[in-house]
């Protein structure tokens, strides 16, 4: 099994590393719903693209599913390769 791209930890760290979603870290899961503007998903594609190191080519209908951390990893998967599950972030956690 391939090494994954970005595993939903990493995407969560983002998210919060990056202020585009203001919400305690303990509050936010790989469930919790994604509200986003705008603005808001330009400069998060941005950081993504930047940490991946590979441009996301993505289709129109794929910016709706930016709406929680495991539906991003899961639009990643299918865009790009690859992406940690949430049970192998599970596993990855607690390997460190």
């Amino acid at each position: 099994m391939r090494e994954p791209l970005i595993g939903l930890e990493e995407i969560r760290e983002l998210l919060l590393d990056n202020q585009l979603y203001i919400v305690l870290s303990e509050e936010l899961s790989y469930d919790t719903p994604l509200a986003m503007d705008s603005l808001s998903l330009l400069w998060f594609l941005e950081k993504l693209e930047q940490r991946l190191q590979q441009r996301l080519t993505l289709e129109e209908g794929d910016y709706e599913r930016f709406d929680s951390i495991a539906s991003i990893g899961q639009l990643i998967e299918e865009r790009m390769g690859v992406c940690q599950t949430v049970g192998d972030s599970a596993e990855r956690s607690e390997s460190r």
